[in-house]
């Protein structure tokens, strides 16, 4: 649980507990404003009902479970792209490692968050 920055550091998300799973929402991003300086809608969404909403607060990772030492089961959703992914996070050396992937974990990527608080 925290605030983390991702890889690039283009984005900071809150990461919190609400009742037996773990979400993540978007806090800040260095593109969640368009050139108008008006904040971004998610116009990528599958869902057609989401488009309509603006990218602060966007939870973006989705379900996770805590067993095993690692965070499991969860789905990470990315707004640039309007894909979502199975993922997978765990602490290393004192970074997040999230893991995202299609089918099989082998085959996925692997993305370090680092924490901010």
């Amino acid at each position: 649980m925290g605030t983390w920055q991702n890889e690039d550091r283009s984005g900071k998300i809150e990461i919190y507990q609400s009742g037996d799973q773990y979400f993540g929402k978007l806090l800040w991003g260095k593109y969640m404003l368009d050139e108008r300086g008006v904040p971004r809608k998610d116009t990528l969404n599958p869902n057609i009902a989401l488009r309509s909403r603006a990218w602060p607060n966007i939870v973006m990772l989705t379900g996770f479970r805590y067993q095993n030492g690692q965070w499991e089961d969860g789905k990470i959703y990315d707004p640039t792209s309007g894909k979502s992914y199975t993922a997978v996070m765990k602490l290393k050396n004192g970074r997040l490692a999230l893991r995202g992937y299609i089918g099989i974990e082998l085959l996925g990527k692997t993305i370090y968050w680092d924490r901010v608080k």
